[in-house]
């Protein structure tokens, strides 16, 4: 019963912060830098507790579940994009524990 009673909170806090990341986004934007580090990684008046629950990783370990296979991640023009779970730039090498793979 734990397990589900977790997998309750977690899926609410997703909610919650995936609303957040509707208002928080068109005001972030990346300003450019991609893999290599720069907007995606500049975290500047970001919430990152939601990066932190999920385990974001800018430079995930396994390429075949890379922030860009995934299907809550929309890809920017500048390199990096933003995904739909949490506020802020998404390094489209990075990875989380909710990847969904793209169809």
């Amino acid at each position: 019963m734990s397990k589900t009673v977790h997998s309750r909170r977690v899926m609410l806090q997703v909610l919650g912060a995936a609303g957040g990341a509707l208002v928080v986004l068109p005001a972030v934007g990346c300003s450019g830098g991609g893999s290599s580090g720069g907007g995606c990684n500049d975290l500047t008046g970001v919430d990152t507790a939601m990066r932190t629950t999920l385990h974001y990783n800018p430079a995930g370990p396994d390429a075949t579940r890379h922030c860009s296979g995934c299907q809550l991640y929309t890809g920017g023009q500048n390199g990096c994009g933003t995904c739909q779970l949490f506020p802020g730039p998404v390094d489209p090498n990075g990875s989380c524990d909710s990847f969904v793979a793209r169809a």
